[in-house]
């Protein structure tokens, strides 16, 4: 009986332990998550971290942002959309219609969903943003919306 409460005991500091490391480390905080994406910015930004392949470039990323991202959207201090758009299809101009929208300092992160086809495949892309900045991501989503029920 005596070894199950040593067991239990251990296992309690263990996990006060370990959370206590995360509170002073301040590793929840929105800081913290905004310390990660400027470090994976100067990463990207860095020419000594780009590689070329095959006539392309491309920069290896050091760790995936969508913690940091989804962390400060639960904090308030940003906002997301998933945007979808049926009947406006993938194609080089409409890429590059939302990636020059999303170039807007105010837009922090934006992604597209899934592979590159050109045709068929619905318009659809990620976009996280500060919350100042939701009146003219909603307007671009809207007009996009009407794009593509001009196109049907």
């Amino acid at each position: 009986m005596r070894i199950f409460i040593y067991i239990i005991a251990a296992v309690i500091l263990f996990a006060s332990g370990w959370f206590t490391h995360l509170v002073l480390r301040g590793e929840d905080s929105p800081a913290y998550h905004w310390r990660k994406l400027a470090e994976l910015k100067a990463h990207m930004e860095n020419p000594e971290n780009r590689g070329s392949s095959m006539g392309f470039t491309h920069v290896n990323v050091p760790f995936d942002d969508t913690p940091h991202l989804e962390a400060l959207v639960a904090a308030n201090e940003l906002e997301k959309r998933d945007v979808l758009i049926p009947g406006l299809p993938v194609s080089r101009e409409n890429t590059q219609d939302w990636m020059a929208f999303a170039n807007h300092p105010d837009v922090i992160q934006a992604s597209a969903q899934g592979e590159y086809y050109d045709g068929e495949v619905p318009l659809s892309f990620r976009i996280w943003f500060r919350p100042s900045f939701a009146a003219e991501v909603d307007a671009y989503i809207d007009n996009l919306r009407q794009k593509a029920n001009k196109a049907e």
